[in-house]
């Protein structure tokens, strides 16, 4: 049951516990739901927001209640080889025992889940996490975005996922974007429009051979810019095309951030930007990520929201 507090309100919810790690609370809005299991307590973090139609969902990890390791079922004995493969354990687990119940806790669902992105210690395991992955959400795709980390906070854990979805019955509907020319570039759907929120899963310059041909042909010139400004071209070009697909331009993007594999290639990315919104300032990111990326000589992903008027 909600506790009313100033305009907060607190949801408790005991199949999910409390998120490991000290998340801050960016900002306190009118209806927001702080979803928490009472004595499971880490950190000062918030597991769930929910804010309107929107219910944000805090990273999760496959720990254990206590958060002393991985859940019971999401674990497999170092000397196991029939109980499943550690990505396809973890995967399930985070989905169906996480993620599911802590959605619902706000009103939504995996159907109306928007935006998810996937932290992946292995980028190896991407095949496996995405075949798991589809089987939940093939037939309510929700935008995508996976890049490699070199670590977690729980050392055993070796995937995380936060979500945002939308309640369900809401006035705002989910709508899944198509856009075909942009499908070698990206892990799922082009984009979910949900209200004024537009979320592109991320995208990489790639083609059906992998990362695109400018980009391969000028690995060597990379000092120079040459790779960064090809790849940057064709994300932009595909950004722009999905955008206007769903009914908003580019240059009401909300928020990119742009995971790389060497910073050094952000002044670059930045001036692709500028050159593409004359000028405009530009809400930008960047993260630095280990090789390689999930797309391999590609060297940036970038992840998007724009608004929709």
């Amino acid at each position: 049951m909600p506790v009313e507090i100033d305009h907060l309100q607190i949801l408790v919810d005991d199949r999910v516990p409390f998120p490991l790690g000290h998340f801050a609370n960016a900002q306190a809005k009118p209806h927001i739901f702080l979803n928490r299991q009472p004595g499971k307590q880490r950190g000062t973090g918030i597991l769930e927001k929910h804010d309107g139609d929107y219910v944000f969902v805090a990273g999760q990890m496959p720990n254990n209640d206590d958060m002393t390791g991985i859940a019971k079922p999401a674990y497999r004995p170092p000397n196991a080889v029939w109980n499943g493969t550690d990505i396809r354990l973890q995967t399930e687990f985070l989905i169906t025992s996480r993620l599911k119940p802590a959605l619902e806790a706000g009103g939504s669902s995996l159907a109306n889940a928007i935006k998810a992105q996937c932290y992946l210690t292995n980028i190896s395991d991407l095949p496996e996490f995405l075949d798991v992955w589809n089987s939940h959400f093939g037939e309510h795709p929700c935008a995508l975005t996976v890049v490699a980390t070199k670590g977690l906070a729980l050392l055993e854990s070796i995937l995380e996922i936060n979500i945002l979805g939308v309640r369900d019955g809401a006035k705002t509907r989910k709508q899944v974007i198509d856009h075909k020319p942009s499908q070698h570039m990206r892990l799922g759907p082009a984009a979910v429009r949900a209200g004024d929120l537009l979320c592109l899963s991320g995208l990489y310059a790639a083609d059906s051979d992998g990362a695109i041909p400018q980009a391969r042909s000028t690995v060597g010139l990379k000092y120079f810019g040459s790779p960064t400004h090809h790849e940057m071209q064709s994300i932009l070009t595909a950004a722009d095309d999905i955008c206007r697909t769903g009914g908003t331009a580019l240059s009401n993007l909300l928020r990119v951030n742009h995971f790389l594999g060497d910073l050094n290639v952000i002044p670059c990315a930045l001036r692709s930007w500028q050159e593409k919104l004359a000028g405009a300032p530009i809400p930008f990111g960047a993260v630095r990520t280990p090789a390689p990326m999930p797309v391999p000589g590609c060297n940036i992903v970038a992840d998007m929201w724009v608004y929709h008027p």
